[in-house]
């Protein structure tokens, strides 16, 4: 959010706005019609629970939702995009992470990245979705604390006659930035999940979650463009950091906490994602293995029951555990 005047500064506010705007229209749009695929995919669940390989109560994942909508196919191809994109978003987080706590740490980027990894995943693995929900609300608020900051501090110095500029030509130069800024339609399905496939509380959060960082989006836009000059590619954070050292703390602050909350959001869905497929590998094991009954059969025809009474302990020793781990939900704490 706070790099994003950068990109947008040679078009001017009104055509980056126009742009902001546009694309959240289209965004919510997407997000919308993703949430109606996956809680049809949810009531289908509760009634056929043998075509899905999560666990009732569990994220139906973009792979599931692609495979009941266009078959495997597109299933295969849907998940190798998803898992290509928070690849290589949770790289760009951890890197920026990285760099953000090198400052005051004195730590390398690597060594501070590391541990922001670490840390964050730990708490993750341990709490899940109900912590990563309590810990969001908390970060969210310290975000639109630091940023409220952030945004007096450069409303008191900049000149807002310079949003007149204008340069259509310039505006779709930008247009990748402002769509992966806006985009989160990788946390629909958990969102889905969590409010437990209510379609109305689902569309509700939905418009309601993406429509505040619109707005955070336009606001910071109308400033951070009224600092630079017109037209510039001159970054309005080093114009805001001549504020002071207490402005360079907030700055840093407030880019932490948005890496924090990005970095959460796209983790909890891409665990979501390989708790579902690890799931699905759990299952096909235990439908391809053979029965206590098979394997009775079979040891009756031979001529050592003793071998075969071991195969039998092991074969059934197999399939409980499988059976243990799809039922005690130990899957879904690893």
């Amino acid at each position: 959010i706070l790099a994003l005047p950068v990109e947008t500064a040679p078009a001017g506010f009104w055509p980056s706005a126009s742009l902001l705007v546009g694309s959240y229209v289209f965004l919510a749009l997407e997000a919308l019609l993703i949430a109606e695929v996956n809680v049809a995919c949810i009531k289908e669940k509760e009634r056929f629970p043998e075509r899905y390989a999560a666990q009732p109560g569990h994220v139906i994942s973009f792979k599931e939702m692609a495979e009941r909508t266009l078959g495997k196919g597109a299933s295969r191809f849907v998940s190798m995009v998803y898992l290509a994109l928070s690849y290589t978003l949770l790289v760009a987080y951890i890197a920026k992470s990285g760099d953000i706590l090198s400052l005051p740490t004195g730590l390398s980027p690597t060594t501070t990245g590391a541990l922001f990894t670490v840390t964050l995943s730990g708490l993750l693995v341990s709490g899940g979705t109900q912590l990563a929900d309590i810990l969001n609300r908390y970060l969210t608020l310290g975000l639109l604390g630091s940023f409220m900051c952030v945004l007096l501090g450069g409303a008191s110095m900049a000149d807002f006659h310079s949003l007149s500029f204008v340069n259509w030509d310039s505006v779709g130069g930008s247009l990748p930035v402002v769509v992966l800024a806006l985009v989160f339609h990788d946390l629909v399905p958990v969102l889905a999940n969590y409010l437990g496939g209510d379609i109305k509380r689902v569309r509700q959060s939905i418009l309601v979650g993406s429509f505040i960082p619109l707005l955070m989006f336009l606001s910071w836009e109308a400033v951070a463009l009224s600092v630079s000059p017109c037209g510039s590619s001159v970054d309005p954070l080093e114009v805001l950091l001549t504020l002071g050292p207490t402005a360079s703390v907030v700055i840093q602050t407030f880019s932490l906490l948005a890496t924090t909350t990005s970095f959460v959001g796209t983790s909890l869905g891409l665990s979501e994602f390989i708790i579902s497929e690890i799931s699905s590998i759990l299952m096909r094991l235990l439908e391809n293995a053979p029965t206590e009954e098979e394997i009775a059969k079979s040891a009756e025809s031979e001529s050592e029951p003793a071998s075969d009474d071991s195969m039998l302990q092991v074969y059934s020793g197999a399939n409980s555990f499988v059976e243990e781990l799809l039922s005690k939900e130990m899957i879904y704490s690893f």
